[in-house]
């Protein structure tokens, strides 16, 4: 079986040392979205967290409650 990594929403500085780890971990690809720039300020929100914020955290509280 094989697993692909796949990045978003993070500091771009991340990518680089994410992808080394990815192929040392025998990852046979890294996959970046298509938008890799994202806005410092937005008037949309994220709809999948109550908040509206794209945050790991949030995002986990969010799916942990929902069936």
């Amino acid at each position: 079986m094989r697993f692909n990594c796949a990045e978003s929403i993070c500091d771009p500085n991340q990518y680089v040392p994410l992808a080394i780890e990815a192929e040392r971990a025998g990852g046979p690809s890294f996959t970046l979205p298509d938008s890799i720039c994202y806005p410092r300020d937005s008037d949309s929100k994220y709809p999948y967290t109550r908040t509206g914020i794209a945050t790991s955290s949030e995002a986990d509280r969010s799916s942990s409650h929902s069936s």
